[in-house]
């Protein structure tokens, strides 16, 4: 089963595959990884470059250490990078390949469900900048990327939720299929039933193709809609130092963007008390308090989404309804 992505006129092929062909194919590329990866998959691997893992590992710092193995193996821009690992790996060394020469073949093998649904597809790349998020980055979409849902097995429980959030992200913003599944399949989804997991990332990673081809760059406010539960998410994660995963930190965002959307009266209250119920019922922390809100409220100012003065907030007035709006702080300020 394959996919195929368009944006800005690059394409990229998503294809589904065994670990076995998995092999074969990085074979032909130059990989780097994460020491997390090297620990349970490095029979698969022979990276150039292995950082440590972790949100802190997005610097400039490693986006350089990766660039200095390329030149050290002297690669040219004809040849492929690929990068195996979760959303920090996807992120960082896509950065690389869009500046190495000016931009080299580019393969992602996500390894955890949040870069397959997420961070694969899209051609969006970045490192941290002074602890806030992405705030330096392109836009370069990979040519090829490889979906082993094999390798979803060895993920801790809290890894496999980080990625879950942006599915039901997903499922809010589009409805059925995947809607229905989230609500109906729960167990199974949880359980991490194969043949499901397979059918949920197929539809998931459908919904933000269809997103993301209508609006390549963000210039037309249409991929915006992908920034559901995002813009609270990101201020919580800069504002307590990243103790949130960015599943949790999203699932929150989007509690509070409902409750927001209820207060100025755009959002249907009975839907923003289910999807906030559901959040609950697939374990997220939609209940938490911000304490530093003077922390939050200067996090949420940098949000790389700001125009002059204006944070654009995405909002939903029902399921599949979803709206770019200009929140007005102090509403976000009596929510907190």
């Amino acid at each position: 089963m394959s996919t195929i992505c368009t944006l800005s006129g690059r394409r990229t092929i998503i294809e589904y595959i065994t670990s076995k062909k998995l092999k074969s194919i990085l074979n032909d590329t130059l990989p780097v990884t994460d020491d997390h990866i090297m620990e349970h998959y490095g029979n698969l691997i022979t990276p150039v470059c292995v950082l440590k893992p972790g949100e802190q590992e997005k610097t400039q710092a490693n986006l350089l250490k990766i660039i200095r193995e390329l030149m050290h193996h002297e690669a040219s821009r004809d040849m492929t990078l690929a990068a195996v690992g979760g959303g920090v790996i996807c992120d960082i060394t896509s950065l690389a390949a869009s500046l190495y020469m000016r931009g080299m073949q580019l393969v992602l093998v996500p390894t955890t469900l949040l870069a397959m649904v997420d961070a694969s597809v899209g051609g969006k790349t970045g490192v941290d900048y002074r602890g806030y998020k992405n705030l330096l980055g392109t836009f370069y979409p990979a040519g090829r990327v490889l979906i082993c849902p094999e390798l979803l097995g060895t993920l801790s429980e809290r890894e496999f939720k980080n990625g879950l959030a942006e599915v039901i992200k997903h499922a809010l913003l589009s409805g059925s299929p995947l809607y229905d599944t989230v609500i109906r399949d729960q167990k199974k989804i949880l359980s991490r039933d194969t043949e499901c997991l397979e059918q949920l990332i197929h539809h998931s990673l459908q919904v933000k193709i269809n997103i993301v081809e209508q609006d390549p760059e963000e210039q037309l406010g249409i991929r915006q809609l992908l920034n559901f539960g995002h813009t609270f998410g990101h201020a919580l994660e800069s504002s307590t130092g990243l103790i949130f995963s960015h599943g949790e930190a999203v699932a929150w965002g989007m509690a509070k963007a409902l409750e927001a959307g209820v207060l100025i009266g755009l959002t249907d209250k009975a839907y923003a008390r289910d999807t906030i119920a559901l959040l609950k019922s697939y374990g997220y922390p939609v209940d938490h308090k911000v304490e530093e809100r003077e922390l939050f409220m200067k996090s949420l100012k940098h949000d790389k989404k700001r125009r002059k003065q204006i944070i654009p907030f995405i909002l939903q007035k029902q399921l599949a309804d979803t709206v770019l709006y200009p929140l007005n702080l102090q509403v976000v300020e009596k929510i907190l």
